[in-house]
Order: C-alpha cells, then structure tokens, then sequence
C-alpha cells in the first residue's frame, strides 16, 4: 500500500505479471462489465496494477476511510495506476450508471473479509471453521450478468508477483444462489493450502465464528 505511492510505471510492469488477462479484455472489448475477485493473499494490492492490461476502466471496491487527509491519499495513489476507487455504498449505481452508457469497467473487490454477522447472512466452512462470508461480489454478478473471474496472487521473490486470472462463470444468472460464492472459498482455500505463509491472517477471518446461530441455539 505504501509503495503504490512512489512506484513508477515501468516499475510495476516489470514486477508484476498478469497472465491469461483475455479472460477478461474479451468481455470488456464488448462493454461488458466483469468482477474480479481475490482474497487477502500475497500482494493483493498488486491488483491495482492491472489498469495498464486492461480493455477497458478499472474500478476497485473499497470501504472509504473516515480519516480525511489518508482517504485523498489512497484515491490519489490508487489513481496513478489508472485505478478508479468506487465506495462499496455506491458500487451498484455505479454499475448501473456505466451499462446504460456502455463503458466497459472490471470491478474488483478481495471478497474475503469478515461481515458483520446478520440474520440473513449466509454461513459457510472456510479453512474447517463457520465463519459468516461475503456474498456481495455475486449478487453484483447475477444482478447485472456479469463475468466473474478469480485472481490467484503468487509471489515469485521479493517485489516480484505472478496474477493468474481464471474464469468462475461467464454466466452467473445460470447458477444457484451462493454458488459463486462457494467457488470462490474453495478456491481461495485451495491457494492458501497451497502456501499458508502468504495469506493475511492478522485481518483476523474468523472473528465472528463464535457468533454462529447454530452454536447459539445450541448452547440455549
């Protein structure tokens, strides 16, 4: 995140290296719209790089910063690598807003986050425990019928990533519901069982695991 301030261009297309990017550019080149989605794992923020690959506008999904002077900090450097950082609060309209003019935009999202539990939050194992998960990067998907695709984040060495980009669905009024979402957990799963060293366990995944309502009930 620091070094998105200061790297250069040139810097961020030696070190980062996207493959299999015509998963995406296929459909943005027909203005259509695609979500990409990744986990807390490697360099995530390496992601924000792949506005200088794209067929189209990047637009990253955050959660606005209630510091002021950090928040103008993280747009501006997030728009040097031809980044738009569009609120989650907003990121519906948005989407709606760029079909009707057709402008092809990729929104991406790390769709690994721990919600706030809810009585309609879907619950789901990930890495063996219950955890509450993110639905959001779905139902902007089936909402809207968009592509959804995976970025698998590997670090090669220091400063140095590999973005493999695979497809989930091209079709996601055609799945079930949570679907998508189970696709991306176990392939999210199958990344960190691959190398457990480089997943961001400090942003603390399984905070709300014992918020569960079948433990509850059965504790009752």
């Amino acid at each position: 995140m620091l070094k998105a301030l200061t790297v250069t261009k040139k810097q961020v297309l030696k070190r980062y290296q996207f493959n299999n990017l015509e998963v995406i550019n296929q459909h943005l080149r027909k203005n259509r719209g695609v979500v990409l989605v990744c986990g807390h794992y490697s360099s995530w923020e390496a992601m924000l790089s792949i506005g200088y690959h794209l067929d189209g506008k990047g637009y990253a999904v955050y959660t606005p910063l209630s510091n002021k002077y950090f928040e103008r900090l993280v747009v501006k450097s997030r728009a040097k690598h031809l980044i738009y950082l569009g609120s989650r609060f907003d990121v519906l309209q948005d989407i709606e807003m760029h079909q009707k003019n057709n402008i092809s935009y990729i929104y991406g999202l790390a769709a690994d986050q721990s919600p706030m539990p809810k009585p309609k939050s879907y619950w789901r194992s990930f890495m063996g425990v219950e955890v509450p998960v993110f639905t959001g990067a779905e139902r902007m998907a089936r909402r809207f019928d968009l592509p959804i695709v995976f970025a698998d984040i590997n670090r090669v060495k220091r400063g140095y990533y590999t973005l493999d980009i695979s497809l989930i669905t091209d079709k996601p009024k055609e799945t079930k519901e949570n679907e998508i979402t189970d696709i991306f957990t176990e392939t999210l799963e199958a990344q960190i069982r691959k190398d457990p060293s480089q997943y961001f366990w400090t942003h603390n995944r399984f905070k709300h695991m014992d918020k569960n309502p079948k433990l509850v009930s059965q504790s009752e």
